[in-house]
């Protein structure tokens, strides 16, 4: 903790009280939000640098904000304005998360919206960083549903401009807004271009994949394509189904909209075969290793390993699971930043495609939750963030329903 910084925390907040809250990024509750603080961003009079996000809550609920980073001891600070534009500071924490990463868990007082404010505990302190939000109780109907829309979804396909519009009888994500949803199917490695553009209301676009009922951002965007108009440029990392959220910025919002899907190449496949080629020169390990429930594995990333799509290093393990098996897996390395990826062996030769994925940066611990959709043979890979190499430790638990 730091007691000394908290004078001069309270100066700082209310020098911000001006800015507003439409200039601030957006968090969303059950997805990673990824950035960097960098010489240039807002300082704060400690001559730290800080960035501000918004997220929307309700009284009663409780949220928890998560700040992690390989790069910086992490300080976090949640509050919200009040109707005077002076910042309320609900709490704040130095090292919550363990190590240097910081976690506020607060039960919200009031509905509207609040301000996580991703911060550092030295001046001059810069580098990436994640931020999560989750809400742990008191959420409402619409809340427990998740962040995940469950009506219809039509398909999009690739080249297809889609005209629609938002209204009040549309569904609403968790932040109270209102969404259309639509699905594509495309192969890993595909790129593809997404633009919303409204003159009615500010575009907000949503990338992701549900997995057994579970929504996992990919990518989002609110003024990309210009001025308040959404664009998103993306790499697929699996073959499968993708889903686009035609969103707005603001609770509330309608209007008409735009929506168009292109694929703009597949330099993911240039890039895997380059890889199985480069696999094939080198004097790599390929590991197809076994691994049963309550079992735990050390090994290490080296640079005899094979290599993943994104060319980090990996190794791979082989569960042979039932349809409904709940699995747990863990993996830790005090070497690199964690990375554990689960999915399924396709096509000849054997190639992976993703169902779920889970980082944690470094000297925190990756942990990933599954439910099996089917008998069969998955893959378990160990990985990192980094094009890096290291000893890592990896855990398999499992409960049958």
């Amino acid at each position: 903790m730091r007691p000394v910084r908290t004078v001069a925390l309270a100066a700082g907040l209310l020098a911000l009280s001006a800015i507003s809250l439409q200039a601030q990024a957006t968090l969303r509750p059950g997805s990673t939000a990824r950035g960097e603080l960098k010489a240039g961003d807002l300082k704060l009079d400690d001559d730290t640098y800080a960035d501000l996000w918004r997220f929307t809550g309700e009284r009663g609920q409780t949220a928890r904000v998560t700040l992690r980073s390989g790069a910086f001891d992490a300080y976090l600070v949640v509050g919200y304005y009040d109707e005077n534009g002076e910042f309320v500071d609900l709490d704040s924490d130095d090292d919550g998360a363990g190590g240097t990463d910081s976690q506020v868990e607060v039960t919200l007082p009031r509905d509207g919206d609040y301000v996580a404010r991703a911060n550092t505990l030295s001046e001059g302190e810069t580098g990436d960083y994640t931020l999560d939000l989750e809400f742990t109780s008191g959420r409402s109907d619409r809340a427990d549903r998740g962040d995940r829309p469950s009506g219809p979804r039509p398909e999009i396909k690739a080249g297809e401009k889609v005209r629609g519009t938002l209204t009040r009888g549309d569904e609403k994500i968790d932040d109270g807004s209102y969404a259309d949803v639509y699905r594509f199917t495309a192969r890993r490695g595909q790129k593809v271009l997404i633009t919303l553009d409204s003159k009615d209301f500010d575009a907000f676009l949503h990338l992701g994949r549900e997995t057994n009922g579970r929504w996992e951002e990919l990518d989002t965007d609110d003024d990309g394509g210009g001025e308040t108009d959404s664009r998103i440029e993306f790499t697929l990392p699996a073959e499968g189904e993708y889903v686009i959220r035609a969103n707005t910025l603001q609770e509330g919002e309608t209007g008409d909209y735009t929506l168009r899907l292109e694929f703009t190449g597949a330099a993911g496949d240039d890039r895997a075969d380059r890889n199985r080629d480069d696999n094939r020169r080198r004097d790599v390990r390929v590991r197809r290793d076994k691994i049963e429930p309550n079992q735990t594995v050390r090994g290490e990333l080296n640079d005899r390993d094979e290599l993943n799509f994104d060319t980090t290093y990996v190794d791979t393990y082989v569960y042979e699971g039932k349809r409904g098996d709940e699995l747990t897996i863990f993996m830790m390395s005090p070497d690199f930043g964690s990375y554990v990826l689960f999915g399924k062996a396709v096509r000849n030769p054997e190639e992976f495609s993703s169902i779920e994925t889970k980082g944690a940066t470094r000297g925190s611990e990756a942990e990933l939750h599954v439910t099996l959709p089917e008998d069969g043979r998955y893959w378990i890979r160990a990985n990192s963030f980094e094009h890096t190499t290291g000893s890592y430790t990896l855990t398999l638990k499992r409960r049958r329903r």
